[in-house]
C-alpha cells in the first residue's frame, strides 16, 4: 500500500499531494500576473497596504489556484486575462474579476477548460469586481 501525503489547504480542506499540491502561500503586497508554473500555490495578500490585484494565467485544465485574503481593510480582487470568465456558480454570476473585503475570505479557482475558472470552494463574500 503506497502511502501519499495530505495538504492542509487555507480553506479547511486537506487535499491528497498528486504532484501539484498547495505547497506553499506566496504572500503579494502589489499588483501581480500568476505564472503557469505556479499551480496550487497558494496566493494572499498578507503584508500589502493597499488593493493587490491577481491576474490569473490563461486557463488550461488541471490548472487550480487558492487563495486567502488576510489584511483587514483592503481590497483583494482575482481577474481574469482576456477572453477568459471566472464563473461563481449560476449563470448569473459569470464575471471578468472578483473581489473580496471579508477578512479569511477563501477561494479556490479550478480550470476545466481554455475559456473559464470554475469555484470549487469558498469562505467569505466574493463579488463581481469593475473590470
Amino acid at each position: 500500500m503506497r502511502e501519499i501525503p495530505i495538504w492542509e489547504c487555507p480553506d479547511g480542506f486537506g487535499r491528497a499531494d498528486a504532484g501539484a499540491a498547495f505547497k506553499e502561500v506566496a504572500a503579494k503586497t502589489a499588483d501581480y500576473t500568476i505564472k503557469d508554473h505556479e499551480i496550487g500555490k497558494c496566493f494572499s495578500n498578507a503584508g500589502a497596504s493597499g488593493t493587490v490585484v491577481l491576474t490569473l494565467p490563461t486557463p488550461k485544465p488541471g490548472f487550480w489556484f487558492p487563495f486567502v485574503k488576510i489584511v483587514p481593510n483592503q481590497i483583494f480582487t482575482i481577474k481574469a486575462p482576456a477572453g477568459v470568465t471566472i464563473n461563481m456558480g449560476t449563470a448569473a454570476q459569470v464575471y471578468k474579476n472578483v473581489t473580496t473585503e471579508t477578512i479569511y475570505a477563501t477561494l479556490r479557482l479550478a480550470a476545466y477548460d481554455t475559456t473559464k475558472y470554475v469555484v470549487e470552494s469558498q469562505t467569505g463574500t466574493w463579488a463581481n469586481a469593475a473590470s
